[in-house]
């Protein structure tokens, strides 16, 4: 079984490298840009882990992680928070 990962990330470059790197370990990879593509892709896709930038265009990366962590995405969901 593949794990999967949200990127959530607002600077493209850094988003596509972390993906590559993600890719290349053997994970399947998702990227967002901001909160409410993160929103879409959480309820889409069930990932395994998200990797989640504390500063988004659109609402701060730690609202988006207390819905997380409530359990609005699934339960037990990993969050891997970049500040």
């Amino acid at each position: 079984m593949e794990r999967r990962v949200l990127i959530v990330e607002s600077q493209q470059d850094f988003a596509l490298s972390m993906a590559s790197v993600l890719r290349h370990a053997g994970y399947q990879t998702a990227m967002a840009q901001s909160a409410a593509e993160a929103q879409r892709e959480l309820e889409k896709r069930r990932p395994d882990l998200v990797v989640l930038r504390a500063e988004l265009p659109d609402q701060n990366g730690f609202n988006v992680c207390a819905q997380i962590k409530r359990g609005q995405f699934g339960q037990n969901l990993r969050v891997l928070l970049l500040t």
